[in-house]
């Protein structure tokens, strides 16, 4: 894909100032702006960097065929497939657009009406919410019980059919009235799950469409009928008899947790993530407390969430959070019981998912952008040092060692032992050098390599050690156990 960077740390994206002020210029219809792609908003954590990955920052609908960093459009939800294409619903322009993995862009379908939540199944089969149209005289659709969402399919070649709703169709789901269909989510066996907020239920759909049953909620919320008394938050309670109050947003994760977004009820209950196990039971994993999060992180439940407008899982169990504020947003990471933020700044993010590798993805309607967070992997030995293979006999003198470039990671420095003592290496940036402790300047360089000068050495088996520390204060360590060829001296020359 075309993307556009923004390096994490940066003083002037802290304040957030700058970035409010830009979100709030591209949200301006008409608005000028140098010409070319616009920049991402946003701040990102420590080893973290946002990228651009649709959107030009400019109302209207248009691109198609063209790069997707162009593009305009008015991006609400987004969902990313198994082979990293990613998917933009635009409630505004009734249209799915499609970004493939080298980052053109096209119109997939433009035959729901409101298209607003998504989800992508294993088979790249969507699932995208759509309003029906409000009885005469009627709320609007998604307000109030009996005028809610539809849920359709759509197969990666654009193909649209009903698959939940009362839409008129052959199956149980397709007549079912889900009152409004807010928040999706797909589990790993291609059950759909349904976050309704006017229902006050999150509800199960099979893959089939033969089955729809309740997974969490009572029912019992200020929109699931007027008069209905509302009962308290009952944490570690049977998930279906518990209270959910304004259920928005629904993640299921790779061990079959469900994790839901509830909006809250002004004067009743704040805003929070509930998460209802496999055996049945719901509790407050997030949210609800006094206490503002920030990048290192603080426990989940004391934290104060404003409107978790989305949720993804990823495969190892963090759940990302698109929490909406008043005049920008955040994406939030819940890890365990660690809330923390992700990205800061960015815009109204009122869809977030993780891509096939890892990456976070999030809209900014605000900004008419859809942005990507990249999280640097965790630094292992094996990630960031090569060492020559161990399979075959040391004959040369020169002993090579390479420092590998890792993204998101800055190294501090590095020493290299023999056999448990520290030895002088040969580092190479305008001319040669040898040192005993590798400077960063070396080991961030294109080149970095560090060769070991093995002249002298008798011993037939031989361990060496390479100790990498990085600026975050992470320090791996690698180490290998190598032999000389038997009967030969060890031969050759250090090059310049």
């Amino acid at each position: 894909m075309t993307v556009l960077r923004i390096r994490a740390g940066s003083p002037a994206l802290r304040a957030g100032a700058a970035c409010l002020g830009a979100a709030a210029l591209l949200a301006m219809p008409g608005a000028s702006r140098a010409a070319g792609p616009a920049a991402p908003s946003g701040y990102a954590g420590p080893g973290s960097t946002i990228t651009v990955v649709a959107g030009s920052g400019e109302t209207g609908n248009s691109g198609d065929g063209g790069r997707a960093v162009d593009a305009r459009l008015l991006p609400e939800a987004v969902a990313v497939d198994a082979l990293g294409n990613v998917f933009i619903t635009d409630s505004f322009w009734n249209t799915i657009r499609k970004v493939t993995p080298d980052g053109l862009i096209t119109t997939l379908v433009s035959s729901i009406q409101s298209p607003t939540a998504i989800a992508v199944d294993g088979q790249g089969i969507l699932y995208v919410s759509g309003k029906r149209t409000p009885l005469i005289g009627g709320p609007d659709p998604g307000i109030g019980p009996g005028t809610g969402g539809e849920v359709y399919r759509v197969l990666p070649q654009g193909v649209v059919s009903p698959f939940a709703g009362l839409v008129g169709g052959p199956t149980p789901a397709t007549n079912f009235d889900l009152h409004s269909a807010d928040g999706l989510a797909v589990d790993g066996k291609g059950n759909l799950f349904i976050a309704s907020d006017a229902a006050g239920r999150v509800y199960r759909v099979d893959p089939g469409g033969q089955a729809v049953e309740t997974v969490a909620g009572s029912g019992q919320a200020p929109f699931a009928g007027i008069g209905v008394p509302v009962t308290d938050i009952g944490d570690g309670g049977p998930a279906t008899g518990d209270t959910l109050f304004r259920p928005y947003s629904v993640a299921v994760d790779a061990n079959e947790n469900i994790y839901i977004g509830d909006l809250g009820s002004q004067d009743i209950s704040a805003p929070r993530i509930r998460k209802v196990t496999p055996n049945g039971h719901i509790a407050t994993v997030a949210g609800g407390g006094s206490s503002p999060y920030g990048l290192s992180g603080i426990p989940a439940t004391s934290a104060v969430i404003a409107s978790p407008r989305s949720l993804a899982a990823d495969a190892q169990g963090n759940v990302f959070i698109a929490n909406k504020l008043a005049v920008s947003g955040d994406v939030l990471e819940l890890s365990g019981s660690t809330l923390r933020l992700l990205a800061g700044g960015v815009g109204w993010p009122f869809g977030v998912a993780v891509g096939p590798t890892g990456d976070v993805f999030a809209t900014n309607e605000l900004g008419r952008q859809v942005i990507r967070i990249s999280r640097a992997p965790a630094l292992t030995a094996r990630l960031a040092v090569r060492l020559p293979s161990a399979r075959s006999c040391v004959r040369d003198r020169a002993f090579r060692i390479r420092i590998r470039h890792v993204r998101g990671v800055t190294y501090r420095s590095a020493t290299v032992s023999v056999d448990g003592r520290r030895v002088p290496v040969y580092v190479y940036g305008a001319r040669r050098v040898r040192v005993t402790t590798i400077a960063a300047k070396y080991l961030n360089s294109t080149r970095s390599l560090a060769i070991v000068d093995l002249r002298g050495l008798v011993r037939r088996a031989f361990t060496v050690k390479v100790r990498l520390t990085t600026t975050t204060g992470d320090t791996v360590t690698a180490a290998r156990t190598f032999h000389t060829c038997s009967g030969t001296r060890l031969t050759g020359v250090i090059p310049r």
